[in-house]
């Protein structure tokens, strides 16, 4: 299962993504993952959720992104939720590039059985259409 939150700068997406992400941590039983572009909220998630921060990977396009999430849910069986703030920092790829690598994600996760929840920082009519059905409202 793959699902979006989009919305202009401080409209409140990364704090929606840390509050997602620990409730979850409290009645998951598998392991969850946060990727950041920074380490700016390493410290608003409890230890049970793992902190990634892309700042210091040396990925640099959509295709090597996809293939580190792909890496992540495979070395991890027990991965259950993914969640991505800043898909376009952390993708590193134009909107099209970005669209073509989220439906590749989520045909893997659903495959892993992961559930993964990104936000992007944008407008609405910015959005190519093949990603509207992933929208969280």
């Amino acid at each position: 299962m793959f699902s979006l939150i989009v919305g202009n700068r401080g409209s409140g997406k990364t704090k929606m993504l840390i509050d997602m992400a620990n409730e979850r941590a409290k009645t998951s039983n598998g392991t969850s993952i946060f990727i950041d572009a920074d380490k700016s909220h390493m410290y608003d998630l409890p230890h049970n959720v793992r902190y990634i921060s892309t700042m210091d990977l040396p990925l640099q396009s959509a295709q090597e992104f996809f293939g580190f999430i792909c890496g992540l849910m495979a070395s991890d069986y027990d991965l259950e939720n993914l969640y991505i703030d800043g898909l376009k920092k952390t993708m590193k790829g134009s909107m099209d590039e970005i669209a073509e690598n989220i439906k590749r994600v989520e045909a893997y996760a659903e495959v892993s059985n992961v559930k993964v929840v990104a936000t992007v920082t944008c407008e609405m009519e910015e959005i190519p259409e093949e990603l509207k059905k992933y929208i969280k409202e």
